[in-house]
């Protein structure tokens, strides 16, 4: 009895199948057929093993489509080859498998459809099986068939690329490395100039390629690779002593330098000795100037030990000093002469007076200076009765002991005697 439910059953999906192909949906019922049987509860025969090169024997069965679809078959001559190889593969238990073989192995539509309904034309012929024959009948009688509704495809899954695993490769015996071959050495040189000692004024900017250049064994400029081992300090005057090198791939080149950081001192300007009159103004510092070589003008920096009374005549020292910011100092001493002024005369011109006329020395004769009016004196006589030329000395000291001391010419001449005029002689 099961076998037979089965049998009825398979005839059924194969009729349903085919009928499905006949309206242009064979693929979406196929699948639910094949469902279908899955959930069947029907227990299906082994399928014979057929060797390579032989036919499969087809099992022996009370089946109406297996005698509907046997080898002698005259239905469907027009693609008899592909009818029996539809119906071999029907008899397998893969519907699903089968649908889609008969289906790709038709070139075009139309002969899928005349395929189909031979089928069934068979099957209802042979089929004695009640409940096949009105199902069959229905379907390849009613004209015109309902669209079957379009089932939506379900999303295909993303399934992750198999990576093959990485095939592992036997390790192979050590074996000798080749041997590197030679590359021929690059000879290189450098040459380098350098002088040898030089003088730098403090604070003032040291650059060792100022003083050092070089060349590689093709004469080109390699300056720039030179370098310097030591310090050089242009603050702080000395002598310092570096080692000039230079580079040229395996090349090297070595000169030492010496450098004299100097500090020029100072120099003033404007300190002569000087030479001022009693009570006049005097300011030890003016037109006073230090000029120096690494810092310029620092005439403000001057400092000055002494003091000048100009109220008493005198001899005065002042010690001007001077300090650059690089520790350089001058000094000078200037002596200042207070002097007070010698008193001047007035009225001692030379003269000429007349034998007996009366003359008096200091008439008209003072000694005046910028401190005032002395007291002076007179040495020499005159003898106003005598013709001759008399020599006066006048001498005046004021009060800070300066003396003047001139000389007066002094001439008595004779006394010309009026000539009388001769008395006119009237005829």
């Amino acid at each position: 009895m099961g076998i037979q439910f089965a049998s009825h059953l398979k005839t059924k999906i194969i009729v349903g199948c085919c009928t499905v192909c006949l309206l242009g949906g064979g693929v979406t019922v196929a699948i639910l057929a094949n469902q279908d049987e899955a959930k069947s509860p029907v227990v299906e025969k082994e399928r014979p093993v057929v060797s390579p090169g032989k036919s499969a024997k087809k099992p022996t069965r009370n089946d109406p489509l297996e005698q509907a679809l046997g080898k002698n078959s005259d239905v469907g001559n027009e693609n008899g080859g592909s009818l029996q190889q539809a119906a071999t593969y029907f008899q397998t238990p893969d519907l699903l498998h089968a649908l889609a073989t008969a289906t790709l192995h038709q070139e075009e539509k139309e002969t899928q459809r005349q395929l189909a309904k031979e089928i069934v034309t068979v099957a209802v012929a042979k089929s004695s099986d009640p409940m096949v024959r009105p199902m069959i009948s229905d379907t390849v009688n009613k004209p015109d068939i309902a669209p079957i509704p379009t089932v939506p495809s379900v999303p295909e899954i993303p399934v992750a690329p198999i990576i093959p695993e990485k095939p592992i490769i036997p390790e192979e015996p050590n074996q000798p490395e080749p041997p590197t071959p030679e590359i021929p050495e690059v000879i290189t040189e450098a040459h380098l100039t350098v002088r040898s000692e030089i003088t730098l004024h403090a604070g003032q900017t040291f650059q060792v390629l100022d003083y050092a250049s070089a060349v590689d064994e093709n004469g080109a400029d390699i300056s720039s690779a030179i370098k310097m081992d030591g310090i050089v300090d242009t603050n702080t005057p000395g002598i310092y002593t570096i080692m000039v090198q230079v580079s040229n791939g395996k090349a090297t080149a070595n000169q030492p330098m010496t450098i004299h950081v100097i500090n020029d001192k100072p120099v003033f300007s404007n300190v002569e000795d000087a030479t001022i009159f009693v009570n006049n103004l005097f300011d030890p510092l003016a037109n006073v100037q230090a000029m120096d070589t690494e810092d310029g003008d620092i005439s403000s920096q001057i400092q000055v030990v002494g003091e000048v009374d100009t109220t008493t005549p005198g001899d005065y020292e002042l010690v001007y000093t001077v300090t650059d910011r690089h520790g350089g100092e001058t000094y000078h001493i200037r002596v200042v002469h207070v002097v007070a002024e010698s008193p001047v005369f007035s009225g001692v011109e030379d003269i000429t007076i007349e034998q007996g006329t009366v003359f008096d020395p200091r008439e008209g004769v003072e000694a005046i200076d910028a401190y005032g009016s002395y007291e002076f004196s007179v040495t020499g006589d005159v003898d106003i009765n005598m013709v001759g030329v008399y020599t006066l000395t006048y001498e005046a000291v004021n009060a800070y002991q300066q003396k003047t001391k001139i000389e007066r010419q002094v001439e008595v001449a004779a006394t010309e005697t009026p000539v009388e005029p001769e008395p006119e002689i009237t005829e």
